[in-house]
């Protein structure tokens, strides 16, 4: 073969392997790119969904794991105590409502200070509104997240207070929305401080508790 063939040759083969060692290193990259991005989305779909249910759950309650600890003692303590005012109280229509525990509590918003829970009047602890028996999976109520600790009772026991009380208001409506309702004892209840109160949370916390903080 001539010198300037083989020289030829020789340079064109170097070429050759030049590009394709270009081309393996492009798709290399490239499926390198494609493999990190589908793996970035997919990691952040799943955080996503993940979140999304968490949310979800924590939006609609679920079975204890969320609610605040002032709950998680409630019922602790009182689970009991809180089935026998239930029967007290709402006597035969007790019947129309589920055993309660801190798996089917209902979810608390606690967002909201005792000034704005109770606007337009004045500051409360609680609160209990219609229709609120009916949002999320076990129903509503709402706690204040500022409450601190009072002469008459301390800050704990007020939060369980507040719980019960409007807990017992969400189970009255429960009862009305299931037709029940004629067979509720509920008697006025003389708080501490010369307030007063005959709705079912008033007297299911009275009859946890021993009495009625204002």
């Amino acid at each position: 073969m001539p010198a300037f063939l083989g020289d030829g040759l020789g340079w064109f083969i170097g070429l050759l392997g030049k590009i394709g060692a270009g081309v393996s290193s492009f798709m290399a990259t490239s499926v390198g790119i494609e493999v990190g991005v589908s793996a970035g989305f997919g990691i952040a779909a799943g955080l996503y969904s993940v979140g999304a249910v968490v949310n979800e759950f924590a939006r609609r309650g679920g079975d204890g794991d969320g609610q605040p600890d002032y709950v998680k003692r409630f019922y602790k303590l009182y689970q009991g105590k809180l089935a026998r005012c239930i029967w007290k109280i709402f006597r035969k229509d007790a019947n129309l409502l589920k055993r309660q525990t801190l798996k089917n509590a209902p979810y608390i918003i606690k967002n909201r200070s005792m000034r704005t829970l109770g606007k337009p009047g004045g500051p409360i602890y609680g609160q209990s509104r219609a229709g609120d028996e009916t949002v999320g999976k076990n129903g509503t109520v709402r706690v204040a997240n500022d409450i601190k600790d009072k002469p008459y009772a301390g800050a704990l026991e007020l939060q369980m207070r507040s719980y019960a009380h409007e807990l017992g208001n969400k189970l009255h409506r429960d009862i009305i929305a299931k037709g029940g309702g004629k067979n509720v004892n509920l008697q006025t209840i003389n708080g501490t401080g010369g307030t007063t109160d005959g709705d079912a949370g008033a007297n299911i916390e009275n009859c946890i508790f021993g009495n009625m903080v204002p």
